[in-house]
């Protein structure tokens, strides 16, 4: 166990987290209008640790709406209320809601080109961990359907693990651990058209790669 906790990917898995909640603080700081309401959504977003640390660590953080998309109910109704809590003891302005849906769904409405309301758009997407197990193809699809509920200038961010990870090969022997890597060349590949200033970097120890990337009309 010790082994496995000290390994690059267990490293790079707790350098994502920091990471995360360093894109999400700045989001929400830097944001042009901090009297209008900031929505966030976070897809597959799991026991959500990136929010919890943040909302315990950044005591000013206000005005924010937090989305939770995951295909499990038990994962979402945890972390939802794990969240709550933090904000109802740190007597914070932000909300919590859930959405409880699939990749396959997603898909499915990303086919349909449903126009979005202007009200639910998000100021900030972002998925960390879930393009690992998913095609090109499927992944641009996916950004695709994100790109179409994001506001006018707003960001999205996505993260793979890289296709230098130096423990590949235990990962697959051992644990059965197939994963679809990428690099920097790929994780642009996957991006469509209408982003700018795209940020592609690297966590600490090149296992984690990030794609960070500004949606323009």
């Amino acid at each position: 166990n010790f082994m496995f906790l000290q390994a690059k990917v267990a490293e790079a898995h707790r350098n994502r987290i920091v990471i995360l909640i360093e894109r999400l603080s700045r989001a929400i700081h830097s944001r042009p209008n901090p009297s209008q309401r900031l929505r966030i959504l976070t897809i597959g977003c799991g026991p959500a640790i990136e929010l919890e640390r943040l909302l315990n660590e950044k005591a000013d953080i206000q005005n924010v709406e937090l989305v939770l998309l995951d295909f499990s109910e038990e994962t979402l109704k945890h972390t939802k209320e794990k969240l709550d809590k933090i904000i109802l003891q740190k007597n914070l302005d932000v909300s919590v809601t859930t959405k409880h849906e699939s990749v396959h769904l997603l898909l499915k409405r990303a086919t349909k080109n449903l126009i979005v309301p202007e009200s639910e758009k998000y100021d900030y997407i972002y998925c960390a961990g879930l393009f690992d197990y998913l095609s090109d193809k499927v992944c641009t699809r996916l950004i695709e359907y994100f790109t179409s509920c994001l506001k006018n200038q707003s960001k999205i961010l996505v993260t793979n693990v890289h296709s230098s990870n130096p423990e590949k090969n235990w990962m697959e022997h051992f644990l059965e651990w197939h994963l679809i890597y990428r690099n920097e060349v790929d994780m642009h590949k996957i991006l469509p058209a209408n982003y700018q200033d795209i940020d592609c970097f690297t966590d600490a120890t090149g296992v984690n790669v990030f794609l960070e990337s500004t949606y323009k009309i």
